[in-house]
């Protein structure tokens, strides 16, 4: 807003506007200055509105990553007992590359997809898609037995406390405590 505003100005902030009045694409200024792509949209000034850009800002690509992550999971959710379950899976857990995620233990942790793999980052052996399946299979057999997963050695497998936690956030088990809130609340709003 300083910018646009023209109360704030440094000779980067400057020479970023120029390259974008010459016509340089977010990319070039990028690659001209170094900067990242957050960085010279906040060097540019802001303009209210700007809709179809040919690059799309951060908060948009955000936003569509967001939306798409949330459409597989209700997808998932919908079709949880379907015989196409295995696929919906397979696309939330590839809608959620670079997510982070936090095991039981507390440790941060990511992944990325490759073709049939998952690589955690804290871990230098993959996770096939076979083994995602079959813990799928588990966790889904103790949800219905249980109404909930106590915690990834519940699962019985390799890399399942990585598993876990994505489990979780895509809505295939959920934690005994989120079962009990759940419970409670429910209890709750029958009495109103």
């Amino acid at each position: 807003m300083l910018i646009t505003a023209g109360v704030y100005s440094t000779r980067l902030s400057r020479k970023v506007q120029s390259l974008y009045e010459d016509g340089c694409s977010i990319q070039q200024i990028m690659d001209e200055t170094g900067l990242k792509k957050s960085s010279v949209h906040g060097y540019l000034p802001y303009i209210k509105g700007n809709y179809n850009l040919p690059e799309v800002t951060l908060d948009a690509e955000y936003s569509r990553v967001y939306r798409k992550r949330i459409s597989v999971c209700e997808r998932l959710r919908r079709e949880i007992d379907s015989p196409d379950a295995e696929e919906y899976l397979w696309d939330a857990i590839v809608a959620y590359v670079d997510y982070s995620f936090i095991t039981e233990k507390g440790l941060s942790l990511k992944y990325t997809v490759q073709g049939g793999e998952i690589f955690f980052n804290r871990k230098k052996k993959s996770v096939t898609r076979a083994t995602v399946m079959k813990v799928f299979h588990r966790a889904r057999q103790l949800q219905h037995e249980k109404g909930f997963v106590s915690g990834p050695k519940e699962l019985g497998t390799f890399g399942a406390s990585y598993i876990y936690p994505v489990f979780l956030r895509i809505g295939v088990c959920v934690k005994k405590s989120e079962k009990i809130f759940e419970n409670v609340y429910s209890r709750e709003s029958k009495n109103f």
